[in-house]
């Protein structure tokens, strides 16, 4: 004789009906409870990439050397916060210039970059980030004179063609932008020396 079966001999009609109504509510609501709980990880799935997704070695390699650069960086930062401005190396104040275009200082990374290359005018990457913080001021005239140096030191650097091109977009020089974007498609670097 099984457990309800025994509950039903013992307990009035009525009180086996409440019962039973009473572990079907709460079956449900337990249910339900499990279902809200597993929309609550799914969309907490998705937001976050996956809580159950993997990493692959090389992602895990590449999120260690990432720190390591962090790290790093913040070491050059702390020694250019305590050195003074006129004791900076090149790649000192090149690393400054960067943290300040990074930080939105674009006035501030622009006076960096023309410290580099007054170190050293063959400074591929001082003259194109200058040219991009002088784009990104508005200062079209200024970033294209920044770009030609650059492509002028390093004539396969595809990138400053691509942004020299949307300098003169920007200016209206829609033939000169196009030629740009050609050369940045045919050269096959995308990035110069930085240093």
């Amino acid at each position: 004789m099984g457990f309800l079966t025994r509950l039903t001999h013992i307990l009035s009609p009525g009180e086996h009906e409440k019962m039973i109504n009473t572990k079907f509510r709460n079956t449900t609501v337990l249910l339900f409870s499990i279902f809200v709980l597993l929309l609550v990880i799914l969309i907490q799935e998705k937001r976050d990439g996956g809580i159950f997704s993997y990493r692959s070695t090389k992602s895990i390699e590449e999120a260690k050397q990432a720190e390591l650069e962090k790290t790093k960086q913040a070491e050059l930062q702390q020694k250019i916060a305590i050195a003074p401005e006129k004791e900076l190396t090149e790649a000192e104040w090149f690393a400054k210039g960067r943290s300040l275009h990074e930080a939105g200082d674009l006035r501030g990374a622009i006076n960096a970059y023309a410290r580099v290359i007054s170190m050293n005018r063959r400074n591929v990457g001082a003259f194109f980030y200058r040219a991009n913080a002088y784009s990104a001021l508005g200062n079209k005239q200024r970033a294209i004179k920044d770009y030609d140096k650059v492509i002028k030191l390093d004539p396969r650097y595809s990138e400053a063609y691509n942004n020299r091109g949307n300098a003169y977009n920007a200016l209206g020089d829609k033939q000169q932008a196009i030629k740009d974007y050609g050369k940045a498609i045919v050269e096959p670097r995308l990035c110069g020396r930085v240093l």
